[in-house]
This record gives C-alpha cells, sequence and structure tokens, in this order.
C-alpha cells in the first residue's frame, strides 16, 4: 500500500470517528419525533392531524416569505442591471 491511499484511509477514519456520534444523535432525534408522533396519534387522531396541517400552513408561508425576498432582490439586480446567477 502507497501512503496516498494510506494517508486518505486514515483521513476517513478518523471523519467516521467524529460523525459517528452526530449520526447516532441525529437517527435517535428522528426515533424520538416518530414515537411521539405514533403516541399522539394513539391519544387523540384530531390534534396529531391539527399538528401536520399546522406545520404544513407554517412551512408554506415560510416558504413563500423566502421566495418573494429573492424575487424582489432579482428584480433590484435587474433594474440596476446586474446578472442574475440561478442558484
Amino acid at each position: 500500500m502507497d501512503s496516498a491511499a494510506k494517508s486518505w484511509r486514515e483521513h476517513i477514519r478518523q471523519n467516521m470517528r467524529l460523525a459517528l456520534p452526530l449520526m447516532i444523535g441525529q437517527l435517535a432525534t428522528i426515533d424520538i419525533w416518530s414515537n411521539d408522533s405514533i403516541a399522539m396519534g394513539w391519544i387523540d387522531s384530531s390534534s396529531l392531524a391539527a399538528g401536520v396541517w399546522g406545520g404544513l400552513l407554517f412551512g408554506l408561508s415560510i416558504a413563500s416569505l423566502i421566495l418573494s425576498m429573492r424575487m424582489k432582490r432579482a428584480m433590484r439586480r435587474i433594474r440596476n442591471g446586474g446578472r442574475i446567477l440561478l442558484a
């Protein structure tokens, strides 16, 4: 094995050692949220449905706000003769 391959393997090993606790934490959070949703559905399904619709409406309103801000910025750049990058 050459030194470059050994170096890459060592970097990958070190990154995985750092990332593993974060991955476990993210999976635990997803598990807790899923279990909370299941338990809430058993208790009162209409409350769970209301929380889902409320979250959806909140998310859509935030998305439209962000989109309108980006459009205003793009229109300002067009008026000033600037270029618009679609990213």
